[in-house]
């Protein structure tokens, strides 16, 4: 066999290999987004921001997933809630969603996933249910701090606070404890 053909037969390899990496990016991509709009809607419509699973699926995203395959998934996913597809809470869709009392803690779900990743990055990219239980103090404090700070363009500071961020907590903590079992069960990468 020819060196030549050796090559030929080697870039024809590395080309599949592209074909199924873009496949898994696409795959993963997709899995993340559907991800968030399914549990955006499993929600408790509170005013002026509903409890939802949707910080549950952003921080499974950061921890679990790559920051390239997190960061494309949490933009198109806001990108297409803006273009009026209903995946925002309780079916909402729309620029007027963004720029909404709620609009913050979806900007909040992008700032969030720079300290995570940053994590994974630079300091340990083992998953364990400690580094979980600080991606998710990262993450959470990243999308509350935006969302605080957005809230409070629409009411004072202490309403933003005793709407926006005191009714939360607990549940915030009860999906750290969830993500920290999902670690502890199965260690998954995507």
């Amino acid at each position: 066999m020819s060196i030549a053909t050796c090559n030929k037969i080697i870039r024809s390899s590395l080309k599949y290999i592209r074909c199924a990496s873009n496949f898994h990016r696409i795959t993963a991509i997709l899995s993340a987004i559907a991800l968030l709009a399914v549990c955006t809607q499993i929600s408790v419509p509170l005013k002026p921001v509903p409890v939802t699973m949707q910080s549950f699926a952003v921080l499974f995203i950061g921890i679990f997933y790559s920051k390239c395959h997190a960061y494309s998934a949490v933009i198109v996913y806001l990108l297409i809630g803006m273009m009026g597809i209903p995946v925002f809470a309780n079916f909402g869709s729309g620029i007027s969603y963004i720029m909404g009392p709620t609009g913050g803690f979806l900007i909040g779900f992008l700032v969030a996933l720079y300290p995570m990743s940053w994590y994974k990055t630079y300091l340990s990219d083992i998953i364990t249910v400690h580094s979980v239980l600080l991606l998710c103090l990262l993450g959470s404090l990243a999308i509350f701090g935006c969302g605080y700070l957005w809230l409070i363009q629409y009411i004072n500071a202490y309403k933003a606070f005793h709407l926006g961020i005191k009714p939360f907590i607990v549940g915030e903590i009860a999906k750290w404890v969830f993500l920290m079992v999902i670690a502890r069960i199965k260690k998954i990468s995507i």
